[in-house]
């Protein structure tokens, strides 16, 4: 029965001891931290360090959606959907350079539509757009 109390009582000082490390731990992490700046501020920081002061612009990125020109893929930046080709998407870089003679869609975030549904229904915003064109519709802007 003593040989089981011994083995009790050195389990519980070394238990004593790990807490007492913990806790030292725990504080002195603790105090460190009330010196550091904010973590969103630490964000804010780095994120100028990459942009400069313009730390409201992040490029957005169009998953699964290839530049028919370059080929690159995912798409960077503003995404261009020509409306009279089927399926043609162009990157920012590759539609600055070419001859702008078809009308584009420009997708500065990517779309709540997924590509393949908005292939489905781009022949009805074909016929919008033209039709808003010629007139015969009107957008109305409410305040």
């Amino acid at each position: 029965m003593q040989e089981w109390e011994q083995k009790m009582d050195k389990n519980q000082e070394e238990f004593n001891k790990q807490l007492k490390i913990r806790e030292e731990t725990i504080n002195k992490l603790t105090s460190e931290k009330k010196n550091e700046p904010k973590p969103v501020k630490i964000v804010k920081d780095m994120f100028k360090s990459f942009t400069g002061n313009n730390c409201h612009f992040v490029p957005e990125k169009h998953d699964r959606i290839v530049c028919d020109s370059c080929y690159k893929c995912p798409i960077i930046g503003d995404r261009y959907k020509c409306l009279s080709r089927h399926g043609y998407d162009l990157c920012n870089d590759c539609y600055q350079i070419m001859n702008k003679t078809e009308p584009f869609l420009l997708f500065k975030t990517p779309s709540t539509i997924s590509h393949d549904r908005l292939e489905d229904i781009l022949p009805y915003v074909q016929i919008l757009i033209r039709e808003i064109n010629e007139g015969k519709i009107k957008i109305i802007y409410n305040d």
